[in-house]
């Protein structure tokens, strides 16, 4: 497989250069522009291939760099089918309201979208969430209810192409069946483990969630002198060498960053 750089994320409104034989004759969400360098037409909701038997991905993101990247990745995978790609939430409507894909490649920041169309339709499409952020948070709007994992853009080409053709190949129709909990992707859905206890955990999210500890010891029914005890613990643990220090390393743990070495 070829290496792809996928990039950082930048903001877009054109789609992927696909070639005008690839395109279903009489697609109405095809709107054609010229590129920069003259030599293809980029098409809105482009369709590249109908897919025959094979399972068919839809790609989403508002970066045309990470679009392109990725649409390298699914092409390279053998038995998986482009259906079509958006950059915003408007066209990846019309796109799915045209064909529903069996996989939903979507960055979280067009999650929204996706999550209303499978709500609103109850069509049955399995969704894979990416994102420049390490890992899921603990604020995410999303679940394995709907989505089958996530995965991080600085992962490597090899690893995203794994986990793209693993939720493409699954058998089942969509998230959430008792199955999937055995599926590699469904641990991507929660953040990865820190050297905490579950308790220390939860005092640890729920600052990040900035609750201070009259509030924290109301919700987890435990004292306060007990929450101090627990915030101490957990500085102590992550290498946190003030109360500054562990809000903002909660706070960015709630946003999908890392917080100490080692964790991914």
């Amino acid at each position: 497989m070829k290496s792809v750089s996928l990039g950082a994320s930048q903001k877009f409104a054109v789609i992927f250069p696909v070639p005008r034989q690839n395109l279903h004759a009489g697609n109405t969400s095809q709107m054609r522009r010229a590129s920069s360098a003259g030599e293809t037409e980029i098409y809105m909701a482009g369709t590249e291939t109908k897919g025959g038997n094979r399972p068919v991905a839809i790609i989403a993101s508002p970066s045309d760099i990470v679009l392109r990247g990725l649409l390298d990745l699914v092409r390279e995978i053998d038995d998986v089918a482009v259906g079509g790609t958006a950059a915003d939430e408007a066209t990846l409507l019309d796109l799915l309201q045209a064909r529903a894909p069996d996989v939903l490649v979507v960055d979280g920041a067009l999650v929204d979208g996706a999550l209303g169309w499978l709500d609103s339709t109850r069509s049955r499409s399995r969704m894979l969430v990416f994102g420049s952020q390490r890992h899921v948070g603990t604020r995410a709007r999303f679940d394995d209810r709907v989505a089958c994992g996530y995965f991080h853009l600085g992962e490597t080409p090899g690893r995203i192409a794994t986990s793209i053709a693993t939720i493409a190949r699954c058998g089942q129709k969509q998230a959430g069946h008792p199955s999937c909990t055995h599926c590699p992707s469904h641990r991507t859905l929660q953040p990865p483990p820190l050297p905490l206890t579950r308790r220390e955990y939860d005092v640890f999210v729920r600052i990040g969630w900035m609750q201070g500890n009259a509030e924290i010891s109301n919700r987890l029914d435990i004292s306060v002198k007990t929450v101090e005890s627990y915030r101490e613990s957990i500085k102590r643990k992550l290498g946190l060498p003030s109360a500054a220090a562990l809000l903002e390393a909660a706070v960015s743990w709630r946003s999908g960053e890392v917080v100490m070495r080692g964790v991914r």
